[in-house]
């Protein structure tokens, strides 16, 4: 298997990055067993905890107050010995936790997307963005891409920028880059247009401008020639998949990724789960006192380990979603293990006025079975009031029963008054990621 265009080559000297190598052996090493990866894993742990001991001040304190060496973190099992990181603790002590040798890592400053409150700003060794875009190839390859094909990327004003730094990097990667600030009927049209203009191979880009897209291109009968597309950073929902796979006549693939914890996931061919990186990461799932770690299949939340940053390396740090793991070999053949529920943010939930906290998913259970129902979101105001807005199709009139019977199901089962507004003047985050639950 070759790379397709030595444009990344070049990509990779411009940025001293090793992504194409790393592409190739995580195309292997992604076949090793649960076994081969797990004492991977583990290596690589007792170097990285030798690291933080004699490098990071934060954490040589912490073990000195646990009574804890470098010896006694063997393996995954010791790292139960450590607390549970957050966000908050990395910016009580952010200096803290900067290797005093940071400088020989190359190191790279990144910042969160401050979804969960303020962003992170946290610093990562250049290695790290690297086995990161190995990893991304890795994953888009499931669906038959080959790194240097032409890409659609539909993204927010994270990524939509024009200066001449960002054009060369778009080149070199051959990404089509188009906006989706404002999605009316000309701008989708205008993204319809240039995918088919520029022969793009693949579709990379949030879910809900894709089902926009898609249900433009539905009600106007056109098409697209793609070979697969790989959605990201927001909740894909089974009929949102169904409507968008009609439309471009492909398969979805959903990437999830969480870069200030060193995660990277993947849906492979037969979509039981998502598999982690595990040659670059260790997520572990604990309950909600983040005391416990617990069984595989089991919801709670997602707290990871990066094993590649030494610039400024994150231990067992909470990162804010929710999720299950298991070890069960996949039929893929792969030996990673995977993510078999990702259950959204934290924030994602909802606290009733009695005190009781939901899960944002049982909402979606609702609405999903209601057709015409093209998109909900559920905003909860200051004094804890709920209420969702709904986006319909066309033929809305036939919805206003199943409507009214969600209203008087939910309000009874919650014991709130619970009401449903017909208006698609959505929130969305400043990078404009569609959010499902939002509190006022």
């Amino acid at each position: 298997m070759k790379i397709h265009s030595s444009k990344l080559q070049v990509l990779d000297f411009l940025t001293h990055r090793s992504s194409t190598n790393q592409y190739y052996h995580l195309l292997h090493s992604q076949y090793l067993s649960y076994d081969e990866l797990y004492h991977l894993q583990n290596a690589k742990l007792q170097n990285l905890i030798k690291h933080v001991y004699h490098t990071v001040e934060y954490y040589h304190t912490l073990m000195d107050k646990y009574k804890l060496k470098p010896r006694d973190i063997q393996n995954q099992s010791d790292l139960e010995k450590l607390p549970i990181l957050t966000k908050e603790i990395i910016k009580q002590n952010y200096l803290s936790f900067i290797s005093s040798i940071y400088q020989s890592f190359n190191p790279v400053k990144k910042i969160t997307g401050g979804s969960t409150g303020a962003p992170l700003q946290y610093y990562i060794s250049k290695n790290v963005e690297s086995y990161a875009w190995g990893s991304i190839w890795r994953a888009w390859n499931v669906g038959g891409y080959e790194p240097g094909d032409r890409v659609a990327v539909l993204g927010g004003d994270s990524i939509i920028k024009r200066n001449y730094k960002t054009k060369i990097y778009y080149f070199l990667n051959n990404w089509n880059v188009l906006p989706i600030t404002k999605l009316n009927e000309n701008n989708i049209f205008y993204i319809y247009e240039e995918i088919k203009r520029s022969s793009c191979k693949m579709i990379y880009a949030y879910p809900t401008p894709l089902l926009f897209l898609a249900q433009f291109m539905l009600k106007n009968e056109l098409k697209l020639q793609i070979n697969h597309i790989v959605t990201t950073s927001e909740m894909l929902f089974p009929n949102h998949r169904a409507i968008i796979e009609k439309a471009f006549n492909c398969k979805v693939y959903d990437f999830y990724g969480a870069n200030d914890g060193g995660l990277l996931s993947f849906q492979c061919e037969y979509f039981d789960g998502y598999h982690l990186c595990m040659e670059k990461c260790i997520a572990e799932i604990v309950d909600d006192e983040l005391q416990k770690r617990l069984p595989a299949n089991e919801v709670g939340n997602i707290v990871l380990t990066d094993l590649e940053n030494y610039a400024m390396p994150f231990i067992r740090y909470q990162v804010g979603d929710r999720g299950a793991i298991t070890n069960a070999t996949c039929k893929c053949g792969r030996g990673l293990n995977r993510l078999t529920t990702i259950a959204g943010r934290v924030k994602d939930f909802i606290e009733l006025p009695n005190g009781k906290i939901i899960d944002g998913s049982y909402f979606t259970k609702r609405f999903r079975n209601v057709p015409s129902v093209l998109l909900f979101q559920i905003v909860q105001k200051p004094t804890k009031d709920i209420y969702a807005k709904v986006r319909l199709s066309e033929n809305e009139k036939s919805s206003t029963i199943a409507l009214e019977n969600i209203e008087k199901f939910i309000s009874d089962e919650l014991k709130i008054n619970f009401k449903i507004i017909r208006d698609d003047s959505f929130h969305r985050s400043t990078n404009q990621k569609f959010q499902y639950i939002v509190k006022e």
